[in-house]
């Protein structure tokens, strides 16, 4: 190695192009960086100077338009601006937030039948806290029977109230189907003491005795079915039919309803007399022999009356020992299976002829409301055996 003045001298590195040509684009990258970072600053800080300026004009714009652009850039410049930057604006003055957009009002689409849908005001009536009876009335009633609350002074004047309505019926009306209490007058509907009949049951369980044996003497008398009667099966059925086996239970087995509920049900045999088995809703009484003489009488009916008689028929079929009525007061929940409905909601109208859909409108109710009801009732009344009934109250009520 050479000698320069005693002191060794340094070989030149080799020339490396690659590490050079890096060195220079960091230097770039560094320099844009620093740049871009500058204009940052300094548009913030111009930024923030003309919105202070423009505070006033700007404060005139729509509440309802949500947060305002004043509002915005503060939030942001309280985010993006560097600590030197921020100490050196915060001497200026800063515009005055403005409160939260108040919220528009609410208007109901249907506010013009506020007037026919009105909420009563809060009860707080004597007759309210007493026997919880709310209907604004702030006294006990002109009688004072809303505010009796001991179950047995209760009882008692529900028991008054039944031996009154049947007092008037007895006056202005004994024997005939109703009352017109309007005009006082009796109202003959099919000539069966529709009224009688159906108030047995009532009259046992409140215990008025005298009214019982008016009644019970008036059945065993003068309750007569006449062959060839035209009657509408569905209120024959419930209040005829339905009245004589409830008396029948009630009286632990009095043999005269029974035998009034036999006269009746056979007579009604020949509603069934349709293809499908779904009853008419009219029906001309008859005994066998006249049964045996009547054709198919296919028509239109409704659910409600058509499915309202498994419970009476059922029951008459079993006392009596009559397999035919047992049958025909289930045939209508075998035959409903097969109508068109939508998730167990039937048509309103069907046929007798294939428990097809006649009226296709749909409810739960007048003209359907009772079908859904036995539904339910008749898995109830048989110990929970039949289940056909219960196979359509379960879809109806998961509807």
């Amino acid at each position: 190695m050479a000698q320069n003045g005693g002191l060794p001298r340094r070989v030149p590195a080799p020339y490396d192009s690659q590490a050079k040509g890096c060195h220079r684009f960091y230097m770039v990258a560094v320099t844009v960086f620093a740049s871009a970072t500058l204009a940052t600053l300094l548009t913030f800080l111009v930024l923030n100077i003309l919105l202070t300026s423009a505070g006033p004009s700007m404060g005139k714009q729509n509440l309802l338009d949500g947060p305002s652009s004043i509002q915005q850039a503060a939030s942001v410049q309280a985010i993006t601006t560097p600590k030197k930057v921020t100490a050196a604006v915060s001497q200026q003055t800063l515009p005055v937030a403005f409160p939260p957009p108040t919220p528009a009002r609410f208007v109901h689409p249907y506010a013009h039948l506020k007037q026919m849908y009105t909420l009563p005001n809060p009860d707080t009536s004597p007759r309210c806290q007493q026997s919880h009876i709310c209907d604004g009335d702030i006294s006990c009633g002109p009688d004072g029977l809303g505010c009796v609350t001991k179950a047995n002074q209760r009882q008692n004047h529900v028991r008054k109230a039944i031996a009154w309505s049947w007092e008037g019926y007895r006056k202005y009306a004994w024997g005939h189907d109703e009352v017109d209490i309007t005009s006082k007058a009796p109202h003959a509907w099919f000539k069966l003491g529709l009224t009688i009949v159906d108030s047995l049951d009532t009259i046992l369980i409140a215990g008025l005795q005298e009214e019982y044996q008016q009644a019970r003497h008036w059945v065993a008398n003068h309750l007569i079915f006449h062959d060839g009667s035209s009657v509408q099966f569905f209120e024959v059925n419930i209040r005829i039919l339905g009245g004589l086996l409830s008396a029948y239970y009630l009286t632990g087995g009095d043999e005269l309803y029974l035998e009034k509920a036999n006269q009746l049900a056979d007579r009604l045999m020949v509603a069934f007399n349709t293809t499908s088995g779904i009853p008419t809703t009219f029906v001309q009484l008859r005994d066998a022999a006249g049964r045996a003489q009547s054709g198919n009488s296919d028509t239109q009916t409704n659910v409600a009356e058509a499915g309202t008689i498994s419970m009476e028929f059922t029951t008459a079929g079993r006392l009596l020992g009559r397999d035919d009525m047992f049958d025909a007061g289930m045939q209508f929940w075998y035959a409903i299976m097969t109508s068109q409905n939508f998730s167990g909601i039937y048509c309103m109208g069907i046929h007798t002829s294939n428990a097809g859909c006649a009226d296709p409108k749909i409810t739960i109710g007048s003209a359907a409301d009772s079908m859904y009801e036995y539904m339910l009732k008749q898995w109830l009344l048989s110990s929970k055996t039949q289940e056909v009934s219960l196979i359509s109250s379960s879809k109806s009520v998961a509807a």
